[in-house]
């Protein structure tokens, strides 16, 4: 799961919502379209959760 920010403040998956949650935090860079804060059981955010290198599709 990767949290999009727009549109889904209030409407999300979170460690309350299943057993186990993995979150994988990414896109917080320039335009900010991710959520930084930990939302689920173990949250992973590569690259310190900022845009991927070389990733100019997503």
């Amino acid at each position: 799961l990767d949290p999009d920010n727009e549109g889904f403040e209030d409407e999300r998956l979170d460690r309350d919502d299943a057993d186990f949650v993995d979150v994988i935090h990414s896109s917080n860079g320039v335009y900010e379209l991710g959520m930084r804060e930990p939302m689920g059981h173990v949250d992973f955010y590569p690259n310190g959760g900022g845009d991927q290198p070389r990733c100019f599709s997503a």
